[in-house]
């Protein structure tokens, strides 16, 4: 697969349709309004594999579309890179293309997701890989339309979920799974109701899913392996919140202390004063670049093995001592050296 997916969630049909084809049972889910509107979305993909190759970048565009509009529907265009993935986003040709979804009563229900290999997706996404037995793949795509798909549409803020099959093997599979915000998406993931749905789901399987659904305010990667939570080890989100805490507070001590000592404001406020905007600083501005820059060696999963947990520890302690190397040739900017 790309290593970049833009993925244009489609709702064949609105809630209100949704909820009764449900009511009317699996017979009744395609009328000849829902199959118009499958036929439609066909020719924007082919439109699209046309013009989309135009972009710099661009691998592949496939359409996701299964006889089931619980599932939602899903324009997949594939690219080298982040960067030629988000100039294509800002194009007039996509904007046509959710103008025509729109007339057609069919909505985007968000903005395009993009997905990176190995990346966390955006807030209130989860994307599980899924390698499908090859006798299975049809009984897989079948228990996650009608049953999974079908319970999520249970739980607030569900947007749409979708499948996306890889274009070289068939037996690879993404799930996508689409809420309105991380809080939303937090309760799906740790249900009893998707707990009691996994074990069949990982019969059709030959390997346990794995997901990145989220970082913590300090960057920390959070996994689903297999249906367990897990986060990055915490000693190296310490080190990494110490790495650019340390130029923070320093620069802090020097400058804004003072100032605040002059306003005659007691030592407690003034340390708390410091530490509220040294917090912000960490948390809003350095972690997130931060933790991205250093993803595979926090990751759970791909950070696990200690050849990259020593390379990585290694480059973190060569921070430090440039950091202190710094300071050392400018002791202006410390308060030890005013």
């Amino acid at each position: 697969m790309p290593d970049v997916k833009v993925v244009l969630l489609i709702n064949p049909a609105s809630e209100d349709e949704i909820a009764r084809m449900r009511r009317n049972g699996s017979a009744q889910l395609f009328d000849e309004r829902l199959a118009g509107r499958k036929e439609k979305a066909a020719r924007l993909s082919q439109r699209l594999d046309g013009t989309a190759a135009q972009f710099p970048g661009c691998l592949d565009v496939n359409l996701s579309t299964y006889d089931n509009p619980l599932l939602a529907w899903a324009l997949v265009v594939g690219f080298e890179s982040a960067t030629a993935a988000r100039h294509w986003e800002t194009s007039r040709e996509l904007e046509d293309i959710r103008e025509e979804l729109a007339s057609s009563g069919m909505a985007m229900p968000r903005p395009p997701i993009l997905i990176e290999e190995d990346h966390t997706p955006p807030a209130g996404v989860a994307v599980f890989t899924n390698s499908v037995a090859k006798n299975h793949v049809g009984p897989f795509v079948d228990y996650m339309s009608r049953v999974v798909i079908a319970a999520c549409h249970e739980f607030q803020g569900f947007l749409g979920g979708t499948l996306i099959q890889s274009p070289i093997d068939p037996t690879q599979w993404l799930s996508v799974l689409v809420y309105e915000d991380e809080q939303h998406l937090s309760s799906w993931l740790n249900s009893d109701e998707r707990a009691n749905l996994l074990p069949r789901l990982r019969s059709y399987l030959t390997d346990d899913f794995t997901t990145v659904t989220g970082r913590s305010p300090f960057g920390a990667v959070v996994r689903v392996v297999g249906g367990r939570a897990e986060s990055s080890p915490a000693w190296k989100i310490i080190l990494l919140v110490v790495m650019v805490l340390f130029p923070t507070v320093t620069p802090i001590l020097r400058f804004l202390n003072p100032v605040l000592q002059d306003l005659s404001l007691p030592p407690g406020v003034i340390s708390v004063v410091g530490m509220l905007i040294a917090t912000s600083f960490v948390t809003v501005l350095w972690m997130p670049p931060v933790s991205r820059l250093f993803d595979r060696w926090i990751d759970p999963v791909r950070g696990r093995s200690l050849r990259v947990s020593v390379i990585g520890a290694l480059v973190v302690v060569g921070v430090f001592a440039i950091e202190i190397g710094f300071f050392a040739a400018f002791p202006g900017l410390t308060p030890w050296g005013a």
